[in-house]
């Protein structure tokens, strides 16, 4: 009689402990979506994204049964209200084709404005961009402060005198940390320059780098 019942016995007794923790993971999340089996199959079947919003999908391929899961539970020839709510899942879910792709592209299909909407604001924010730099003033005179600021305080060293830099130098702009004041950086004296020069002129730039003199970067 004992050999009988460990014949019988529902698959999900005979898991590993990661695998009973999925197993609790999955009545969760069906217990949160508040759907029957056949209501989730039709609904996936049929496509109908206003039953399975995204947030439901999400859950859904949190869960999606394993093939290990359905076969075991495939080859369980025991009584079938022996079987837990989650391996009925796995039973009736788990045998639409290509489940897994299926969610995913219903989920494309949710958020797919969504997505779309956030990439235009990103290409209108580049585009901008482009067309700050290619036709704003301010920032060509950001760039000759940083090229005056940097050569006056490279000096003689080889590095000075330069009549430019590579634009990956930009990045050390905000990298470069005052040794008196960590939380400056030579975009400080940059700014400074850029403000005070537009408000008196350009010809106390000299003045304004001399003003500078005792800042080091590190």
């Amino acid at each position: 009689c004992f050999f009988f019942l460990m014949i019988r016995r529902p698959p999900r007794s005979t898991q590993s402990r990661s695998s009973a923790a999925s197993d609790v993971y999955k009545r969760q999340v069906l217990g949160r979506l508040k759907m029957s089996n056949t209501a989730i199959v039709d609904a996936i079947l049929s496509c109908d994204v206003d039953i399975l919003p995204a947030a439901s999908l999400d859950s859904l391929l949190g869960i999606v049964p394993t093939l290990e899961e359905i076969t075991e539970v495939n080859g369980y020839s025991g009584e079938p209200n022996l079987l837990a709510p989650s391996d009925v899942f796995v039973g009736e879910v788990g045998a639409i084709p290509g489940l897994d792709q299926r969610l995913k592209a219903l989920k494309f299909y949710c958020t797919y404005k969504e997505y779309v909407d956030e990439l235009d604001s990103r290409i209108k924010l580049i585009d901008g961009v482009l067309k700050d730099i290619k036709e704003g003033k301010n920032l060509k005179l950001i760039l000759l402060y940083s090229l005056g600021i940097g050569n006056y305080m490279n000096g003689q060293s080889a590095r000075g005198g330069a009549y430019g830099y590579k634009i990956d130098g930009l990045e050390k702009l905000a990298d470069s940390k005052q040794n008196t004041d960590p939380k400056k950086t030579l975009l400080t004296p940059v700014s400074y320059t850029h403000l005070r020069a537009h408000e008196t002129g350009r010809n106390l730039v000299c003045r304004l780098l001399l003003e500078k003199k005792k800042i080091r970067i590190l």
